[in-house]
């Protein structure tokens, strides 16, 4: 029976460790998209700029 419980809780550790993985690679990945965003904004902003003047 202790056996089980100890196996259980392994996984059970490994998957928590698994999600915080995955939440701190899918905030990095966020953060990527978030600046590439700004840059094409700003990118867009500069044409609509240079071709109004």
């Amino acid at each position: 029976m202790g056996k089980i419980i100890k196996k259980a809780l392994l996984f059970f550790f490994f998957i928590l460790q698994l999600m915080n993985h995955i939440s701190q690679a899918v905030c990095h990945g966020i953060e990527v998209l978030a600046k590439l965003a700004n840059f094409i904004i700003a990118f867009y902003l500069y044409l609509l700029v240079k071709i109004s003047l």
